[in-house]
């Protein structure tokens, strides 16, 4: 298991982590502190990560920079993440406030497409200097490990009722069926409770 940023209510981290025989089944579990060269991204509380099992890279998108005052919207990946292979190098591959990115945000849901190396995301809030929105859009980042090709975001058009802006949800991703499975999170009017599907969720055609 591996794990990037959060914070304590007080300080935002920018660590990252790995948990060895996590499932407890292969020995005892124990945490290990990577120290990657590069980096570390701007965004570090509430970020979301996926991991491409098949390059051993995390990608991380958005989240809240230090000191809790913005938002980021950059994409970085983090080489050799489990601990293994090599010295982990956390690397940019879209830059904070590029063209075309999805607004900055933290609190989103994520989830990682392996066949077709692409990222989908859905929601989330917006640290604002005139205040935080929460979204109910849904993007996909097509080449998201940066590895096959130029990583582009892509907006979708979801017709028909869409849930209402929200952040902190869970989700996951039906790989079988390719949709984004989401479920609950809160707003400013209140929390939710309810379970949405987007189906076609990796946008290819």
């Amino acid at each position: 298991m591996i794990v990037f940023g959060g914070d304590n209510q007080s300080v935002i981290f920018s660590d990252t982590w790995v948990l060895s025989n996590a499932n407890g089944l292969g020995g005892s579990a124990t945490w290990t502190h990577l120290l990657p060269a590069g980096g570390p991204p701007e965004g570090q509380d509430s970020a979301t990560v996926v991991y491409d099992t098949n390059d051993n890279l995390l990608i991380a998108f958005a989240g809240t920079m230090p000191g809790f005052a913005t938002d980021a919207n950059s994409v970085w990946v983090l080489s050799n993440a489990n601990g293994l292979g090599g010295t982990p190098v956390w690397k940019k591959i879209v830059a904070n406030g590029a063209a075309g990115s999805p607004a900055r945000r933290d609190g989103h849901v994520a989830a990682y497409d392996s066949v077709n190396n692409r990222m989908m995301i859905f929601g989330g809030n917006s640290n604002t200097a005139t205040g935080f929105p929460q979204h109910n859009d849904a993007w996909v980042l097509a080449n998201a490990n940066g590895l096959t090709g130029t990583p582009q975001w892509t907006k979708m058009g979801v017709p028909g009722p869409i849930p209402a802006g929200r952040t902190s949800s869970a989700g996951g991703y039906d790989t079988a069926g390719n949709r984004l499975i989401i479920f609950g999170g809160g707003s400013w009017e209140g929390d939710f409770f309810s379970t949405w599907v987007l189906s076609g969720a990796n946008g290819v055609p």
